[in-house]
């Protein structure tokens, strides 16, 4: 049957087309997955920062194996916050944080931030910093120790994010 013989071949040029079609998907895909292992090795090397802004409302006075060395520490006083109105509150100390660094965040010098810690406010100053910086910012944490609040050496909340999206499936 001179008709079946079309149909084999339609059926062969289409199994072709989509094996290349797969060979493209899965060299883009090596690709991406290249690209985001030299992204996180940059990231590795980026926790550096001159700045470090205290929102905390306590002294830096101890840090965890002396990272702060060299470091310009702004503190700026959050005070109460109205829990029933954390968008404003929120938006009051970004404009604080403005005030102090609007230059290096909107040009993506990486500024470490220490928050209060367990504090439902650093929930929307994180989400607002993100949207100014374009990254997740630099964090430190206050630990509280016999001898009083120590700081953790900085995590790199942009990095985290970076590799979980990258074991994303």
């Amino acid at each position: 049957m001179p008709g079946w013989h079309v149909v084999e071949n339609i059926s062969t040029i289409a199994g072709v087309l989509g094996a290349v079609v797969m060979l493209f998907q899965g060299a883009r895909f090596w690709q991406q997955r290249r690209e985001y292992r030299n992204k996180l090795k940059m990231l590795e090397y980026e926790l550096d920062s001159d700045i470090i802004i205290n929102l905390t409302g306590h002294p830096m006075k101890q840090f965890e194996e002396d990272w702060h060395k060299g470091k310009k520490i702004i503190d700026i006083t959050v005070g109460n916050v109205d829990l029933f109105n954390l968008d404003a509150e929120s938006d009051r100390v970004v404009k604080m944080i403005l005030n102090e660094v609007k230059h290096e965040l909107n040009s993506g010098v990486p500024i470490i931030f220490a928050f209060p810690g367990m504090s439902v406010l650093t929930q929307y100053l994180i989400a607002k910093i993100h949207g100014l910086a374009g990254v997740f910012p630099l964090i430190t944490t206050p630990v509280k120790t016999g001898q009083g609040f120590v700081f953790t050496k900085p995590v790199d909340l942009q990095a985290i994010r970076t590799h979980k999206r990258f074991n994303r499936t």
